[in-house]
């Protein structure tokens, strides 16, 4: 259910429709009054727009470095995964070979008596 949540950004009003909750809404407000407070306080001569952009531009940069690495991430992982496999089917290999082994063990030791 979407949630109607007011919120305050540069001692401006917005009411956001979410699906998240109310908290996490105004804590994502926070960090958006936050950060366009300090590009406006870094260039003293930054309009409101200015600023909205430029915390949106560092915001968007963010967003892209943390997928860049989330996919870098699922690549390990996924590399990882078919280690895994392929010494599971090395162990699984061994196990046969060895009851082979210790099967043909039984009968010649059966052939020794």
């Amino acid at each position: 259910m979407r949630n109607k949540v007011t919120v305050k950004i540069l001692d401006s009003t917005y009411t956001i429709l979410a699906d998240e909750s109310e908290d996490y809404v105004q804590s994502i407000a926070k960090k958006v009054d936050a950060k366009t407070r300090e590009v406006m306080a870094a260039n003293e001569h930054a309009s409101l727009t200015m600023a909205a952009v430029l915390t949106s531009f560092t915001y968007c940069d963010e967003i892209e470095k943390v997928m860049k690495s989330t996919n870098n991430l699922r690549s390990q992982i996924r590399e990882y995964i078919d280690e895994v496999s392929k010494y599971r089917a090395e162990a699984e290999e061994a196990r046969r070979a060895l009851t082979k082994l210790q099967n043909e063990n039984a009968e010649l030791r059966m052939k020794l008596r």
